[in-house]
């Protein structure tokens, strides 16, 4: 749907190790575009992806992956774990990450991140383009979008994978506490 909206590459990603693994590319509709490799490994901080899904993490496992960074990182000054830190609350408010041309020169990308149902990141999508093609303003279109499309499939996933509650409680209760459907009987158990 975001290709034919926008006519740009876009990308499905997973988070594994402090790193990003593209699942799926697909290019756009342009005679020119980049896609990311399917399988593709690369550090989660020097990606709009990445930074998507990290920005969902809890601040201990943030800190881990402050411990993994390579500050000798070509033209990533997301290699700075303050840096990185700032950055990743401003896509928490925002809803979705902007890389101008950090991970790959020349080209700006826009990710939100997917969430289960407990609001962890399982995914992000990411769309990817020449800079002249995602300038400022379009990159901030594109990155609500990309944000209300990651929410839409969010909302599906949380629907479809929400775990069902166990036999004898009452739904939702199991996340509070087990709550029987039934008072225990009063008879003794032999």
């Amino acid at each position: 749907r975001l290709v034919h909206e926008f006519g740009e590459a876009v990308s499905l990603s997973c988070f594994d190790d402090g790193h990003v693994v593209y699942l799926d590319s697909v290019l756009g509709t342009h005679s020119f575009s980049l896609v990311n490799r399917v399988g593709a490994r690369q550090p989660a901080y020097r990606v709009a992806s990445g930074r998507a899904m990290l920005a969902h993490l809890p601040e201990d496992a943030q800190r881990l992956i402050d411990a993994g960074m390579d500050p000798g990182s070509p033209a990533t000054p997301m290699a700075d774990p303050q840096r990185l830190r700032a950055e990743l609350a401003a896509i928490s408010r925002r809803g979705y990450a902007i890389d101008k041309g950090t991970a790959v020169e020349g080209f700006n990308a826009v990710a939100a991140a997917i969430l289960d149902f407990s609001a962890a990141p399982v995914a992000a999508i990411s769309v990817l383009a020449p800079s002249g093609r995602l300038p400022d303003r379009t990159l901030r279109a594109i990155g609500v979008r990309v944000g209300e499309t990651a929410r839409e499939i969010s909302d599906e996933l949380r629907v479809s994978t929400t775990p069902p509650p166990r036999p004898g409680v009452r739904a939702g209760a199991a996340k509070r506490a087990a709550v029987p459907d039934k008072p225990p009987s009063s008879g003794r158990v032999a």
